[in-house]
């Protein structure tokens, strides 16, 4: 999942610009679309967890809490650190996106060997996933003004 996400940091920008792979890609340098290169590797080791488990609804309901802690993880260190030493570093960006991964990886593997029951069905889960899938094509082409959808760069906010 690291090597993954890391290639799709690059993926738009050596597509040309491609819509299709803005949507799994991250096509600018906000926090938002940085949140967009869980998805993919995210999906792929869904398919994986569910051929070694098959339980989709435990495995949608990991997916889904995984998800949801990765992104809520590089978000809150994200303005945490920005907020209380007022710079950014990309050293700590790229560090921060692989202990989320580390700690969504523990969090999903200690989820598939629970025998407890996942919270919601599959059912909930899966529209969830689909909501938040849609959300991030929709605000990959029409963000909305708020600061986790601007540019987050120091070497463009230099230039600016």
């Amino acid at each position: 999942m690291i090597i993954a996400g890391s290639l799709l940091h690059f993926t738009y920008e050596w597509s040309g610009g491609n819509q299709l792979v803005a949507l799994f890609s991250a096509a600018s340098e906000s926090v938002w679309e940085h949140s967009k290169l869980f998805l993919l590797p995210l999906a792929i080791m869904a398919v994986i967890e569910y051929i070694k488990v098959r339980d989709l609804a435990r495995v949608l309901w990991t997916v889904l809490v995984q998800l949801v802690f990765m992104v809520g993880f590089i978000t809150v260190f994200f303005y945490t650190y920005t907020g209380a030493f007022g710079f950014e570093n990309v050293i700590i960006d790229i560090s921060s996106f692989i202990v989320a991964v580390v700690l969504g990886q523990m969090v999903a593997l200690h989820m598939l060997k629970s025998k407890s029951k996942p919270l919601v069905n599959k059912y909930l889960s899966a529209a969830a996933l689909v909501a938040i899938f849609f959300m991030f094509a929709v605000f990959t082409f029409n963000p909305p003004a708020l600061p986790i959808f601007t540019q987050h760069d120091p070497a463009v906010q230099a230039k600016q």
